[in-house]
């Protein structure tokens, strides 16, 4: 009976360190998949708009703007919010063909 659970305890051992190894190796290999867009430091996030030439409009947070990445990353097609900005709306419109476009090319 002992010889048999020290057995079935070595299986049970053998089997979750296989587990964490599989679960190590795997999440390697996924390095190469872009970045979410929301998930990027401030300074990547601010500079990749501006290589897209998106314009932030001036007092916006980029707390703002990572909100909104994040409703457009969940849903492309999300209507902008009702706000009485027209700059708002105008830059909430340009994110929006930024977030889709970044998917689309994202491997």
């Amino acid at each position: 009976m002992l010889r048999v659970r020290r057995t079935l305890s070595i299986a049970v051992i053998i089997m979750l360190v296989s587990a964490a190894f599989v679960c190590a190796v795997s999440g390697c290999s996924n390095s190469n998949k872009s970045q979410k867009l929301s998930e990027l430091d401030e300074d990547m996030l601010i500079q990749l708009l501006a290589d897209h030439n998106i314009t932030i409009p001036a007092n916006l947070e980029t707390s703002v703007i990572r909100n909104a990445i994040v409703d457009l990353e969940v849903d492309p097609d999300t209507p902008a919010p009702a706000v009485n900005w027209t700059v708002f709306s105008d830059f909430y419109e340009q994110l929006r063909g930024f977030v889709k476009e970044y998917y689309s090319t994202a491997p």
